[in-house]
């Protein structure tokens, strides 16, 4: 069984991005194999509705049932 971000990622990494406090750029993620894509800083708020809208559109609660099971799986529940 996967174990999410830890199997996939580097934990070095993964510490470095979340324990050095600095900012880390959409094409760094990207590059790194962390990020499905990155949008200009311009178009950021029309790619976040644009998601959430395909979200939403996700019929009987799908999306909720989606993040439920990931964060599950996440945790080993």
């Amino acid at each position: 069984m996967s174990r999410g971000c830890c199997g996939k990622y580097d934990v070095n990494r993964a510490l470095q991005l979340t324990l050095a406090c600095e900012r880390t750029r959409g094409p760094d993620l990207l590059r790194l194999g962390m990020a499905s894509h990155c949008v200009s800083e311009a178009d950021v708020l029309a790619s976040a509705r644009e998601l959430t809208a395909r979200i939403a559109n996700f019929s009987n609660g799908g999306g909720t049932r989606m993040k439920r099971a990931i964060h599950e799986h996440l945790l080993g529940k």
